[in-house]
């Protein structure tokens, strides 16, 4: 079973790669307020995170930060995980 930053960067990859962007990216490196992911691929990866995670963004509140990097969208699925799973705390 390949890890949740797996499966995350390499859709990332897919959407970047799909736009023509092959440039490298890093975990903490900022996608969104600079302009690599857009409205639309946000939109996607949402629809993958509730696929692939299982967050119910219907329930979560959707917050554009949560799309700045793969590490604030690995922060946000097991936050997202972890109040499915009934835990408390953060």
């Amino acid at each position: 079973v390949m890890s949740q930053r797996i499966q995350l960067r390499e859709f990332v990859g897919k959407l970047l790669r799909s736009k023509g962007d092959v440039n490298p990216f890093e975990d903490l490196e900022p996608l969104a307020s600079v302009g690599r992911l857009d409205s639309l691929e946000i939109m996607e990866l949402v629809r993958f995170m509730e696929e692939a995670f299982g967050v119910d963004f219907a329930r979560d509140e959707f917050e554009r930060s949560h799309f700045e990097s793969v590490s604030t969208m690995l922060a946000f699925v097991s936050r997202a995980s972890g109040q499915r799973l009934g835990s408390g705390s953060r």
